[in-house]
This record gives C-alpha cells, structure tokens and sequence, in this order.
C-alpha cells in the first residue's frame, strides 16, 4: 500500500525544474494521529525515496536551485511543521542514517516557553546542520488571516530575531 501511495504521489508530479515538499509534524506512535507518522512508517518513507533515487535536497538549496532552474529530476524536500522533540528523538537519526535532510518550522514561543513537546533551542543548535535546517513558523502560532499586517509582521519579524539570535538563522523563509 505504502508503495501505491507514494507512486501515486509523485508519478506525473515530479519532473524537470519542479520539487515535491513533503510535510510531516509528529514522529512517534503517542501523538495525535491526524499528524502523526510512527517512525518506523517514516523510516519506509526514506527507505522509498532512496531506493527509487529520488534527490532529497534541503530547502535552501531547493530554493536556490529552483531560481536557476537547474533543479534535478526526482526532487524532494522533507519539512517538519512546530519543531516538536520527536523531531530531534526520532526522526533526526533516520535522517542521519539516510543522509537526507530536513527543514524544520520553529514557533518560537513554544521554544520560549519551554513546551515539553517542543525543541529547545540547545537541541535545535545540536542537531543543526547538514541534515537540519530551521526556519520561522512565526513567534505564537496564530492564524495569520484572523490578525492585522501589523500584529502580522510582529509575529515574523519577532521569530525570525529569535531565530537568528539563538541558531543563527539568516534566511527568511516562512511556513
């Protein structure tokens, strides 16, 4: 089933100058379902990828790439949404084993905060890498449609500081 799923996915999606972005949020067996994968499911998923010879690139140099249109066939980026710590305990290692990266959405305030589901910023700079990249997810999370441009570009604009003070993060890319 899992090999249907995905060649349907990318059959007739992935060709020349385009890149399929795969989202996940959760890597573990305890969180909600609705946006959860087990991490044994998500092992398949990369197993997939680089058997079937798919180019996972990060998402900086997706973007870079996709500018120059020179981006290569069977492209992928993996992207993780909240930064939550199953991140950094389950999927992180898989990366590592697989040599595949992952861009990773940080809601600062949650990382602020200190949240026990989240990352914290020590584990965010430990991880931070070849295989991990981290950008802004906004500062609280909000619906950004339910807020004016002024409370808009505060949550940015506050996140992305945080970002660039705490992991040094300079690109400013948004999820």
């Amino acid at each position: 089933m899992l090999k249907f799923i995905f060649l349907l996915l990318f059959s007739g999606v992935v060709n020349a100058n385009s890149c399929v972005v795969l989202l996940y949020h959760h890597f573990a067996n305890d969180t909600p379902k609705s946006t959860s994968i087990s991490p044994e499911l998500f092992e398949k998923h990369l197993q997939y990828l680089q058997q079937n010879s798919f180019k996972v690139l990060p998402l900086s140099t997706m973007l870079n790439r996709l500018k120059s249109a020179t981006l290569p066939d069977k492209c992928v980026v993996l992207t993780a949404d909240d930064a939550y710590i199953s991140i950094a305990k389950n999927a992180y290692p898989l990366l590592k084993k697989y040599q595949m990266s992952m861009a990773v959405f940080v809601p600062t305030d949650a990382v602020e905060k200190q949240y026990k589901r989240y990352m914290s910023w020590q584990q965010m700079q430990k991880i931070q890498g070849e295989n991990m990249e981290f950008y802004n997810h906004s500062l609280s999370h909000p619906h950004l449609l339910d807020l004016d441009s002024g409370q808009v570009l505060d949550e940015i604009k506050n996140a992305q500081k945080r970002l660039r003070k705490h992991l040094k993060v300079t690109a400013k890319i948004l999820a």
